[in-house]
């Protein structure tokens, strides 16, 4: 659906009427210019999400080429059983992909970093939007 020129002059004619001939310049150079700081942020914006996204996958190659193949078990000749051993703390970048993906509002448990970086990916890529992060939390740029 496009504008005609008779409804664009209806339009205009209106304006002069509401705002008068002297203020129509400075309000349209406003709204110029108010258009032009949104398609600017909006260009920003794009840049760094496609960035960000980027860097996901980059991030998910080393982590899926680091990753260690499943291999099919090996029987093994009964003896004694050892306790399972209690995980460490994850690493710092293990931390903020689970931070990343709860504010994606991505279900963390039980997943690898791996899992959570494809799940990542695909919610960037799909244009699933963030939650605002909690107060005081800050997040690297």
């Amino acid at each position: 659906m496009t504008t005609g020129g008779t409804e664009l002059l209806v339009v205009l004619a209106i304006a002069v009427i509401l705002f008068g001939p002297k203020k129509l310049p400075e309000l349209a150079r406003t709204l110029g210019q108010a258009v032009g700081e949104y398609h600017r942020a909006q260009r920003e914006f794009e840049a760094e999400v496609r960035k960000t996204s980027t860097a996901i996958d980059r991030e998910i190659s080393s982590v899926t080429a680091a990753e260690p193949r499943m291999a099919a078990p090996k029987a093994q000749a009964p003896g004694p059983v050892e306790a399972p051993q209690k995980p460490s703390s994850p690493p710092a970048a293990s931390r903020e992909v689970r931070e990343i993906a709860r504010n994606l509002g991505i279900d963390t448990a039980n997943k690898t970093d791996s899992q959570l970086l494809r799940e990542i990916s695909l919610k960037t890529k799909s244009g699933g939007g963030a939650k605002e992060p909690a107060a005081g939390v800050k997040h690297k740029v």
